[in-house]
């Protein structure tokens, strides 16, 4: 599977939207590590595991009209802006097709990529980071919010 119908077969599943630049590395990012699929490389960055090859997909497909990127206020988590990435209905069918096909070759992987996808998708983002820092601390090496996951994992009971 191709990284472009891995993506399209994630908003699919995510209903056509994610909220969130850091929701969606980090949701490719534990699909590649816990489902085994997708090619992207990822490094450290300042906020956990970052690809450079995703930034580069997401920007083709804006570029194509496959994906809107609207930035809007998040008061709740202060997130300030956010990016609420929007599948365009030609990429949520080749992610039907693409998910579709791989519940017929696939039926065990499919199914855990429904549910990683239901599970990180609706997240408290605050959450998926520690989560995310906790169990791939070498994705962690270059944060700059150590600080504020330190109280998020105090909060969660994840210390």
């Amino acid at each position: 599977m191709e990284n472009f119908e891995l993506l399209a077969a994630v908003f699919y599943l995510a209903g056509g939207r994610i909220k969130g630049a850091t929701r969606l590395h980090k949701l490719m990012f534990l699909i590649q590590q816990e489902v085994g699929l997708g090619r992207f490389q990822f490094q450290p960055s300042k906020y956990g595991p970052w690809s450079p090859d995703l930034e580069e997909l997401i920007g083709k497909l804006e570029a194509q009209g496959l994906l809107k990127a609207e930035e809007v206020e998040d008061n709740k988590y202060r997130e300030r802006p956010v990016k609420i990435f929007t599948a365009a209905p030609n990429l949520l069918e080749v992610g039907k097709a693409t998910y579709e096909k791989l519940r017929r070759v696939d039926p065990p992987t499919a199914l855990l990529l429904r549910h990683k996808v239901n599970l990180y998708s609706r997240l408290a983002i605050t959450y998926l980071i520690v989560y995310v820092y906790r169990r791939y601390p070498e994705y962690a090496l270059n944060s700059t919010i150590w600080d504020k996951v330190k109280e998020w994992q105090r909060i969660y009971k994840q210390d």
